[in-house]
């Protein structure tokens, strides 16, 4: 009586979602399998309980890589033409999020500032870079290409047939 003063018995309703559309029935007989073997090898200890349990574990591997291979394709195949799905699609392998990334500022205008700076000091090193590329570039004609005068004077002109 006393217990169920202060701690009274409460209903809980679990909702279970499905986060992962891929996941089969045939995927989680292999998953409560493999713990199953998994169990057994730790009570036993045994070596060959230890094989079956990484057998076990390479077929879930499998089973799961398969599963979501097939359901990527098919649902890829079923959204051909719906390029948001498709958006949607990449941007979940990709593990983009939908935060925007700045860079941390005290002020929006010490933000523009250093924007400014930034793209002030690209230009700047763009430049520098051409300007040393360009005088590498004509250090190595001189060097390469040293200019001669031509050994021959053309004086004489033969007619060809």
């Amino acid at each position: 009586m006393l217990l169920e003063k202060h701690a009274p018995l409460r209903t809980k309703s679990i909702i279970l979602t499905n986060d992962c559309p891929w996941y089969t029935d045939e995927l989680y007989e292999a998953k409560h399998k493999k713990r199953k073997l998994e169990l057994n090898w730790r009570k036993s200890k045994l070596c060959i309980d230890h094989q079956l349990y990484r057998e076990q574990c390479s077929t879930v591997n499998k089973l799961l890589k398969e599963a979501k291979v097939t359901y990527y394709s098919n649902k890829i195949a079923s959204d051909g033409r719906d390029h948001k799905s498709l958006y949607k699609i990449t941007k979940h392998f990709l593990g983009a999020s939908n935060e925007e990334v700045l860079p941390s500022s005290t002020s929006s205008k010490q933000l523009a500032q250093d924007f400014s700076n930034f793209f002030i000091n690209k230009v700047e090193g763009i430049r520098n870079d051409i300007k040393t590329q360009n005088s590498l570039s004509n250090m190595n004609m001189n060097v390469l290409t040293p200019f001669s005068p031509l050994a021959t004077n053309m004086m004489d002109f033969v007619p060809v047939s």
